[in-house]
């Protein structure tokens, strides 16, 4: 089967070789396609922190849990930054970059495969009708029985659809109503974040014209937009975490393509927006944060091989920033108790209530790697992938 295409344009291509290579460390230009978008990695905030425990791997817990490697035949191509959900059943990995020979041609892929944890194997994901992947990440999130796929920079009906594991199928949704740009095509370098009821798509742009929200309602196939106003400011990859009544969207980059450390908090029930109060500063990280049942959790790079949390609590309506630890976030899971991170060496374990940090045993664990796929089953986290690597570990706390 001939793979679509990506109508032989590559933006965000020096964007994607540099996330996964070099993390935050790249200089912005074009928001709307992610080209070059970044982070100089430094900031205020610098070993800063309050509480105990500063450093990764201090405190109670050190090398706790335990790391299983999963069978790797059968799995999909080596890629950095693929997508993943855990669907009850399978963890669905799909899409990502792949860095064929030379690594000035990256290239996101449209091909996936399906991980069944009982069984330890892979199984292959359908091409027929998958979205038509541009050259930046998508968005892939979990929807009662699908997966909600929203690839950028293509015409709606082309890249928009929802991925169902049990039929191996993809299956197209109405686009009437959907936000597009000038040139008709949709974003790329924003969220989306799942509420129970429906996908709320927010941000990003599309050749340089910011584009606004919009919801997705799954059991009626419609779409709503979102209310612009006192909305949070156009940005571009900006963070955005699901409270369970609200969604809370932070960071970014803005019209002036300069860092964002402020952000807006979103009610779907009466399509109204507050703001967020300015956050601590520092660089940009690759991990999208986590909703933890009391705060919104995310991650400052600090630049000089380290990284620092910032919580939001929406109670109190104020930021607190916590200990600084070793590495980079690059991708992160919340357990119910724990906040896990893997850092580019290794998986760190953070505690919000008490500001500390321990780490994962280093025996059985994946390789040292960027940008792998992370996702937390319930029971045990999925670590798979990454540039160049097509094997991976499942760490059970």
């Amino acid at each position: 089967m001939t793979e679509p295409t990506n109508h032989g344009r590559r933006p965000g291509t020096f964007l994607a070789l540099c996330w996964m290579t070099a993390g935050a460390h790249c200089t912005g230009r074009d928001p709307g396609t992610e080209s070059d978008a970044g982070s100089d990695g430094g900031g205020e905030g610098e070993g800063e922190g309050e509480g105990e425990g500063e450093g990764e791997g201090e405190g109670e817990g050190e090398g706790e849990g335990e790391w299983v490697a999963m069978n790797a035949v059968d799995a999909p191509s080596p890629r950095g930054g693929a997508l993943a959900v855990w669907s009850g059943a399978d963890v669905v990995i799909w899409s990502g970059l792949e860095i064929p020979g030379d690594p000035k041609i990256p290239s996101y892929t449209p091909t996936g495969g399906r991980y069944r944890t009982p069984s330890d194997d892979w199984a292959e994901m359908s091409l027929a009708d998958v979205p038509v992947v541009f050259a930046a990440p998508c968005l892939f999130v979990w929807v009662d029985e699908g997966a909600f796929s929203w690839c950028g920079g293509v015409p709606p009906d082309e890249g928009i659809r929802v991925y169902e594991p049990s039929a191996d199928a993809w299956r197209r949704v109405s686009t009437a109503g959907v936000p597009t740009g000038t040139d008709g095509e949709t974003a790329t370098g924003n969220t989306a974040v799942w509420t129970g009821a429906e996908v709320i798509v927010w941000g990003g742009g599309s050749e340089g014209v910011w584009i606004d929200g919009a919801r997705y309602r799954a059991s009626d196939d419609e779409w709503a937009p979102v209310s612009t106003d006192g909305a949070a400011s156009h940005r571009s990859r900006h963070r955005a975490v699901w409270t369970g009544a609200e969604m809370i969207v932070w960071g970014g980059f803005g019209e002036d393509l300069g860092p964002l450390f402020d952000g807006g908090r979103y009610d779907p029930e009466a399509d109204a927006w507050t703001p967020l109060p300015a956050s601590p500063e520092g660089g940009w990280s690759p991990a999208a944060g986590l909703w933890t049942g009391r705060f919104a959790l995310f991650w400052l790079d600090l630049g000089g091989g380290s990284f620092q949390p910032v919580r939001f609590d929406p109670e109190l309506s104020e930021w607190t920033a916590g200990s600084p630890a070793a590495g980079t976030a690059r991708a992160d899971a919340w357990t119910g108790e724990l906040a896990l991170v893997w850092t580019g060496t290794n998986l760190a374990r953070y505690d919000p209530e008490t500001d500390r940090w321990s780490e994962a045993p280093r025996v059985g664990a994946p390789s040292p790697r960027n940008s792998p796929a992370v996702v937390w089953t319930g029971d045990e986290l999925i670590v798979w992938g990454g540039v160049a690597e097509r094997d991976g570990a499942r760490y059970r706390p």
